[in-house]
């Protein structure tokens, strides 16, 4: 009996340490997947922690630029601290300034913590300012869209917007209420700050539903003769002014490979007689008759060329320029751009692009071609863009009514603008019987150069880089 007791007292001593040992390797096991989820758990959060440092890193450029928007300068290395003013990490800034005529700003910003300093994280964000030329097209005045008339983009107006033509944007006004008057089909009727006849309005914008902020041209004219402005620019090395002609102004044509363009000195215009709305039937003088070659010069390296004159522009655009006509040597005589003839870019994938920033007027005369195409941001910081309005009797119906126009890029117009004018059976009588304003969406934050442009910076993109 008692071998027996011994036998089963040896036997249970075997299952006991048997299960010890099971335990024992389970307890560890456990242990391990423990620790090895905490390593992970605290990789994980060292790794999101220099996420967060990368994004403060790009963060803090975006505030820079807001108070220096053209200080490019910030690459290198930046304490990160916590809350107390103890530094828990840095961040590495590599900033790429924008090209000629963008606002593109590219940041990139590697995130580090200094207990784990073998975790980083890396991000590249954009951030651009948007030009006026977002807009495909924006005005100080009224404005109506006729029946035949599109427009691809977003369309503003200080003023009021009777649209019965075809949109596929927000249109935006900054009134509730205007006073539509007879030339634009009414008979000073008030009517909502955007109405008419034409599709997508709920895409129609303005109080008090929304609030929609003006659009200041007089800062324009600051951005042309003003300290730092376009006049400026051009008269540096980097630049191309143009004095007074002595005569009617200069014609311009562009030209490509290389790109450059002929100056031309107007000698002697076409009369023709016209009217507009601001001062009724005039003689005009915008149709070239003589010219004189002068010579042909390389677009310059700030892309900025400035006119102290009236200037006819055409011709094929490579590269990226802005061409400015204005009077600050006497007053009383603010300049006009006139588009001469068909103005092209040499590929339209926004590495082409010109913009037209006028004084007064961008104007197409009367003998302009049937079929026009601008491919141009343009601005009329005073006047208008505009096409008189002509008589058949005098110049014959084949003449005053054209074909078709179209504006690939953005029309700016301080007053009334029009490519088409009616009669009161909504007939096209002068001017262009089919208008197109394309949009083009490279202008957004590239822009011609010194083009005009919003305030505040915004985020274009954020990716991580691994």
């Amino acid at each position: 009996m008692k071998s027996n007791n011994h036998n089963q007292k040896g036997q249970a001593l075997v299952v006991v340490l048997v299960f010890t040992s099971v335990f024992m390797i389970v307890a560890i096991g456990l242990l391990q997947l423990v620790a090895t989820l905490y390593k992970t758990a605290v990789k994980k959060q060292s790794s999101l922690r220099a996420l967060q440092i990368a994004e403060a890193g790009a963060n803090y450029y975006k505030w820079r630029l807001s108070h220096s928007p053209e200080d490019y300068s910030g690459s290198g290395d930046y304490d990160y601290t916590d809350p107390y003013g103890g530094i828990i990490g840095h961040y590495n800034l590599q900033i790429t300034p924008p090209i000629l005529g963008s606002t593109i700003v590219t940041i990139r910003s590697t995130g580090y913590l200094n207990d784990d300093p073998n975790v980083h994280r890396t991000i590249e964000v954009k951030f651009g300012k948007r030009s006026l030329s977002d807009y495909s097209f924006f005005t100080h005045s009224n404005v109506w869209f006729g029946e035949d008339e599109e427009v691809k983009g977003k369309v503003h107006s200080n003023g009021g917007i009777r649209m019965d033509g075809e949109g596929d944007s927000v249109v935006e006004s900054s009134r509730e209420k205007y006073i539509c008057g007879p030339e634009h089909g009414c008979n000073y009727v008030e009517h909502d700050g955007v109405w008419g006849t034409g599709k997508i309005q709920e895409l129609w914008h303005f109080p008090p539903i929304y609030q929609v902020p003006t659009i200041d041209f007089n800062s324009i004219s600051v951005d042309l003769g003003g300290a730092g402005g376009l006049k400026e620019k051009a008269q540096s090395a980097d630049g191309d002014y143009i004095g007074y002609s002595g005569s009617f102004g200069y014609r311009i044509k562009f030209n490509t490979n290389p790109a450059t363009y002929d100056l031309y000195r107007v000698t002697s215009t076409i009369p023709t007689y016209g009217y507009d709305f601001s001062d009724g039937w005039k003689w005009r003088y915008i149709d070239i008759r003589n010219q004189t070659y002068v010579a042909t010069y390389p677009v310059p390296e700030n892309g900025i060329i400035f006119v102290e004159d009236q200037v006819w522009v055409d011709g094929t655009v490579e590269g990226r320029i802005t061409l400015a006509a204005a009077n600050f040597l006497a007053t009383g005589s603010d300049r006009s751009i006139i588009i001469n003839n068909n103005i092209d870019y040499l590929e339209k994938d926004g590495n082409h692009a010109l913009g037209l920033i006028a004084q007064k007027d961008i104007l197409v005369p009367l003998y302009s071609p049937e079929r026009l195409e601008i491919d141009a941001a343009m601005i009329a910081q005073k006047g208008h863009v505009f096409i008189y309005n002509y008589q058949a009797s005098r110049y014959g119906a084949n003449t005053v009514v054209k074909d078709y126009i179209e504006v690939y890029g953005s029309i700016g117009s301080y007053n009334i603008w029009t490519w088409s004018w009616v009669n009161a059976q909504n007939t096209v009588i002068s001017g262009y019987k089919q208008t197109e304003t394309l949009y083009d969406n490279n202008l957004t934050y590239a822009a011609p150069p010194d083009f005009p442009q919003k305030e505040e910076y915004e985020q274009i993109s954020w990716k991580e880089i691994h």
